[in-house]
C-alpha cells in the first residue's frame, strides 16, 4: 500500500492508545518504530472489527469445582496483586475480567463456517 502497490490492506492493531503512534501494539506500532514514522498520516482506516477478545484461561470442567474456584481466585489474585508477575506469566499488560461464551460467539461462528467450508 505505501509503495502504491495496493489500494487496502488487512492488518491488526489494538485500537488502544494514541492513533499517532500506531496505537499500544500491532502492525502500525511496529512500523512506526521500525522506519515508517509518519505511517499515521500516509493511511486511513477504512473499517474496523468489533472487539475480538484475547484468547480465554479456560479451567478444565473435569476437575473438582472446589479447586477450580481455588484456580480462577489465585489468577484473579495475582492479577491484582502482583501484575508484574501477571504479565510475565500471561505474556501480555492485559488484565482478566470475566467472560462467556457470548463474548466469542462472532469466533466461534466464523471458525465453524470455514471448518464447514473445507
Amino acid at each position: 500500500m505505501l509503495n502504491g502497490q495496493f489500494a487496502g490492506a488487512v492488518t491488526w492493531a489494538s485500537m488502544v492508545g494514541d492513533y499517532n503512534t500506531g496505537y499500544t501494539t500491532g502492525a502500525f506500532n511496529r512500523l512506526i518504530r521500525m522506519d515508517h514514522p509518519d505511517l499515521m498520516k500516509q493511511i486511513r482506516i477504512i473499517w474496523q472489527s468489533p472487539l475480538i477478545p484475547n484468547g480465554p484461561i479456560l479451567v478444565s470442567n473435569a476437575l473438582p469445582a472446589d479447586f477450580k474456584a481455588k484456580v480462577v481466585a489465585a489468577v484473579k489474585k495475582l492479577d491484582t496483586e502482583d501484575h508484574a508477575c501477571f504479565i510475565k506469566a500471561m505474556g501480555g499488560t492485559q488484565h482478566i475480567g470475566p467472560g462467556s461464551v457470548a463474548d466469542f460467539q462472532q469466533i466461534i461462528d466464523m471458525k465453524r463456517e470455514l471448518v464447514s467450508a473445507r
